[in-house]
């Protein structure tokens, strides 16, 4: 038996796919307006059908359409027509808390992406380069998605899979290429930077160089330099789920033993050392960095991440 649940997501998942596959068409015939307006409702409506298939009450917005998706006695059918829903900027954010890899592939080029959709809408002018600046941020964002929906993409894409794989493979090449110029470059500045200076200035030079980096919070953590191997920052997102020992199920094992399992997701890096930059997922995947992993236990407070009732208002 349907929910209402299934039946949000299905529309919503089936609405997308058929503007996904008209932006990718209308980006290929440089109709830029039609792009930015196909890619906006695209977006919207695959991250709201995403949140749908966790639970509906994730993207719906009023009493009315919260106790339909709860599926409340008495209020278990509503025309799809008279659901209201979260707006687009809210479910893109809670997709990304869902899929914190989001922000990073994206880099904020999703919000652009809305405002230039509502732009296309109401002054019907959409300039070429700023089509050309998001077309692949709106293609990895829908990849990502979907991975998370479980769904195979070449099915999602249909007929412009190949376009799609095509402009997506490009841009990874690209991001190889520009990594490799600077990791190049990178070398040079610091054999530059350590010419003439004998171990113990080296070591002067490293502890201040080490100093000027602020890795306060989760969200920043030292990592090797993939360039000159001495340490470097890198800024990104969190992603947390309680946990206990052995998986127990046990309520008292939960309430003494529990902690907060954190995981950090990086999206730039910056070495103060031998001045190497890199930007996004794409280069920091190209440059060898994984893509996740869990902060040591020793390192994170659970009172971190327990609410603060105090400053809560009532």
């Amino acid at each position: 038996m349907a929910t209402p649940g299934d039946d949000l997501r299905q529309h919503m998942q089936s609405a997308s796919q058929r503007f996904a596959v008209a932006a990718v068409r209308d980006y290929e015939a440089g109709d830029w307006i039609s792009f930015a307006l196909h890619a906006g409702a695209a977006l919207e409506l695959l991250a709201k059908a995403y949140l749908a298939s966790i639970h509906p009450s994730l993207v719906v917005d009023g009493v009315d359409s919260l106790m339909y998706a709860s599926n409340v006695p008495g209020h278990t059918y509503m025309p799809l027509g008279a659901i209201r829903t979260i707006r687009t900027s809210e479910a893109i954010a809670r997709v990304s808390r869902v899929l914190p890899t989001i922000s990073n592939l994206t880099r904020g080029d999703l919000t652009v992406l809305i405002e230039v959709r509502n732009g296309a809408a109401h002054l019907g002018r959409v300039h070429e380069t700023i089509a050309r600046r998001l077309v692949v941020p709106f293609l990895r964002a829908c990849e990502e998605i979907l991975r998370g929906f479980g769904l195979t993409t070449s099915k999602y894409w249909q007929d412009v899979a190949g376009p799609v794989a095509k402009r997506l493979s490009a841009s990874a090449d690209s991001a190889r290429e520009r990594v490799t110029r600077r990791l190049g470059q990178a070398k040079n500045d610091f054999k530059e930077r350590m010419k003439g200076k004998d171990q113990g200035a080296r070591q002067v030079f490293m502890e201040s160089v080490y100093a000027t980096y602020d890795a306060r919070g989760y969200e920043r953590q030292l990592f090797d330099c993939p360039a000159c191997g001495n340490q470097a920052l890198l800024t990104g997102s969190i992603d947390s789920e309680w946990t206990v020992p052995d998986g127990s199920m046990d309520p008292e094992v939960w309430e003494n033993e529990a902690y907060p399992e954190v995981t950090f997701y990086p999206a730039d890096l910056r070495c103060h050392v031998c001045g190497l930059a890199l930007n996004g997922s794409e280069e920091l995947k190209a440059a060898g960095i994984p893509s996740d992993w869990i902060i040591p236990q020793e390192e994170v407070d659970p009172a971190d991440f327990v609410p603060d009732y105090e400053d809560m208002e009532y």
